[in-house]
């Protein structure tokens, strides 16, 4: 089963307890309006299960009104606001850009991946509910960092 690096599950586990505070929210405050139990936040802050669904880093985004690409990697405070599109799209988009400049099938990502065969056509056709270590597994494949996945989408030139 793959696990998600230390130095990622630390980084999720404190960028979102710092984000939390500086916005004034209480652990019981937040679930409540992201709709997680507190064990679990309790658990991600205390660094005991940082690998969390996209979806459930999307809610706690949104409600202390970043983005989620702020909980994997370290903008300035004034930078940290939700991007216009969402983060499933700008993953989806920077995934077939950076597996087409590599030149890989859906089939050899999700095997260098260490994933099922058919994960990256999922998860491009929006069937696949991303974990943090898939992302992590995913930009390692590409040679790339989680972040670079999260970041907003080039739109594609017409001609």
């Amino acid at each position: 089963m793959p696990t998600l690096d230390d130095a990622v599950a630390l980084g999720i586990s404190e960028r979102l307890q710092k984000i939390r505070k500086r916005r004034g929210f209480s652990q019981d405050d937040l679930v409540a309006k992201a709709s997680v139990s507190r064990a679990n936040l309790t658990a991600l802050e205390q660094n005991r299960h940082a690998n969390l669904r996209l979806t459930t880093l999307v809610r706690f985004a949104a409600q202390l009104e970043v983005d989620v690409l702020d909980f994997l990697s370290d903008r300035p405070e004034k930078e940290q606001r939700p991007e216009s599109q969402e983060p499933l799209t700008r993953i989806i988009a920077n995934v077939k850009a950076f597996r087409a400049a590599r030149g890989l099938s859906q089939e050899s990502l999700s095997v260098e991946a260490s994933r099922f065969r058919t994960y990256v056509g999922r998860l491009e056709n929006r069937k696949a509910n991303p974990l943090v270590v898939d992302l992590q597994d995913l930009a390692k494949a590409l040679g790339v960092a989680i972040p670079d996945l999260l970041q907003p989408a080039q739109p594609k030139e017409t001609r």
